[in-house]
C-alpha cells in the first residue's frame, strides 16, 4: 500500500526531513536551506512559541514533500 500524504504542523522530530527538503524546493537559494537561517526564522523567532512553530508541512511517509 503506498504511503498517504499527511498535512501536519511542524514538530521538532521533522527538523532533519525539512532541512533535507529545502535545497530541493529552493535550488539556487542557499540561504533558505541553511540550518542556522532556518532556525533563526522559525525556532528563535520571538513571535514563535516552542511547541507551536508556525510551519505546516506535507509528508509522504517520513519524507517531506
Amino acid at each position: 500500500m503506498p504511503n498517504e500524504l499527511q498535512i501536519k504542523q511542524f514538530e521538532m522530530s521533522d527538523r532533519e526531513a525539512v532541512l533535507a527538503f529545502l535545497p530541493l524546493a529552493y535550488p539556487g537559494e542557499a540561504l533558505k536551506g541553511d540550518p542556522a537561517f532556518w532556525a533563526w526564522h522559525f525556532l528563535e523567532n520571538p513571535y514563535a512559541e516552542p511547541g507551536n512553530i508556525p510551519l505546516w508541512i506535507v509528508k509522504d511517509g517520513e519524507t517531506v514533500v
